[in-house]
């Protein structure tokens, strides 16, 4: 158990570690964003030195190896490093996901039986091996404890939902106002008519169409967070917690129809999750059309994708992206939530250094102000 990780993977950290140490010291794995509730945990402030790290802390160092050692060695040591890097974490990734068949992998006469089961304590099932339980169990559950209560309850949900959020009204939001107080951001152009494409269920609506829909006493509701269920590689159901003001970078399946679509997923940086009730007011249709209704929707930036970078299983690099410029008038828009497959992370391109339109984001609307500044770089793996 843990072989790959506290074994061969260790090995090769500590080599290339011992390499960095005669080239010049790097800070990089300390930046490293989280990511998940137990995926990518923060690193300590020295990696080098390897202290009190578990198994799952160098299968962390692993997924994250490929940005943090990139540029660190002489160009001609460089792509060797990487690919080295790149084949044991796709190993790494193949062995974790657990979907080997007969195929794949062959009976073992090793292995445990199958006939032994008959003679399988039937204690073990019920209350585990002797080892593995004792009286402080019971004594440390009858502690009095408090339930702290939560500030945004979620409804009960169905497991085979896509996504969970509140339904709460405690955090409304005038649309008028905050748009005329926030009239020379970038991200809040034309966001009004954005949202009303989003909610109307053409391909592209008219005016006239846009002026039947509207938005009940012009609110919509903020909440913190959004709960987006997925199945993970090993067959298993999970659920990613997104965060506007931690982890929030999301993917989703590109647009088919796009003729610059070169990658089959789109990328985007989650800025709001809304609510809001609406309703459609057309003049030559029935009553029944024009009753509200709720809608759900996300605001995010859109990541672009770097089609220059050689990227993928045959180049043995990870992919960029980058955030799209915030003069472009599609870097903003909104998402369905069912739409977003899963939260994604992303790791700056440290060999790139340090962008300098940091400040010009976290001064946007489109940041939340309790958000860090970026990370050192726009494009990321």
């Amino acid at each position: 158990m843990h072989k790959g990780e506290s074994g061969g993977w260790k090995a090769l950290f500590t080599h290339l570690i011992r390499v960095c140490y005669a080239i010049g010291p790097a800070h990089r794995y300390q930046s490293v964003p989280t990511f998940g509730h137990l995926t990518i945990r923060k690193f300590s402030n020295d990696v080098s030195g390897q202290k009190k790290l578990a198994a799952r802390d160098y299968e962390d160092l692993l997924q994250c190896s490929i940005p943090c050692f990139d540029g660190l060695f002489p160009e001609e040591d460089n792509h060797i490093v990487i690919d080295t890097l790149f084949d044991f974490a796709m190993w790494h990734a193949l062995a974790k996901s657990r979907m080997h068949t007969d195929s794949s992998k062959i009976l073992n006469l090793l292995t445990y039986k199958f006939h032994s089961l008959g003679d399988y304590c039937w204690t073990i099932p019920q209350f585990g091996t002797t080892d593995s339980y004792s009286t402080q169990i019971i004594h440390s559950g009858r502690r009095p404890h408090l339930h702290p209560s939560e500030k945004e309850p979620l409804p009960p949900a169905n497991p085979e939902d896509q996504y969970q959020m509140s339904a709460s009204r405690r955090y409304p939001l005038d649309l008028h106002s905050w748009l005329a107080e926030n009239r020379d951001d970038l991200a809040l152009v034309d966001f009004i008519p954005k949202l009303k494409d989003h909610i109307l269920p053409y391909d592209d609506p008219t005016p006239e169409q846009r002026s039947y829909l509207h938005i009940t006493n012009n609110h919509i509701y903020q909440h913190k967070v959004l709960h987006i269920n997925y199945t993970t590689y090993d067959v298993c159901q999970d659920q990613d917690s997104i965060n506007p003001c931690t982890r929030s970078d999301v993917m989703v399946l590109a647009n088919e129809m796009d003729p610059t679509s070169t990658h089959s997923y789109w990328y985007a940086h989650v800025i709001g999750i809304f609510h809001a009730e609406a309703c459609y007011h057309d003049p030559n249709g029935s009553l029944e059309d024009s009753l509200p209704f709720n809608v759900n929707f996300i605001w995010v930036h859109w990541y672009g994708f770097d089609g220059k970078h050689r990227s993928g299983f045959k180049a043995k690099q990870p992919h960029w992206v980058g955030f799209v410029q915030g003069e472009d008038p599609e870097a903003f828009g909104f998402l369905d939530p069912s739409d977003v497959i899963r939260g994604t992370h992303l790791v700056p391109v440290y060999r790139l250094g340090q962008t300098q339109d940091a400040q010009i984001i976290n001064e946007s609307a489109g940041k939340p102000a309790m958000e860090s500044p970026v990370a050192p770089s726009t494009l990321s793996h």
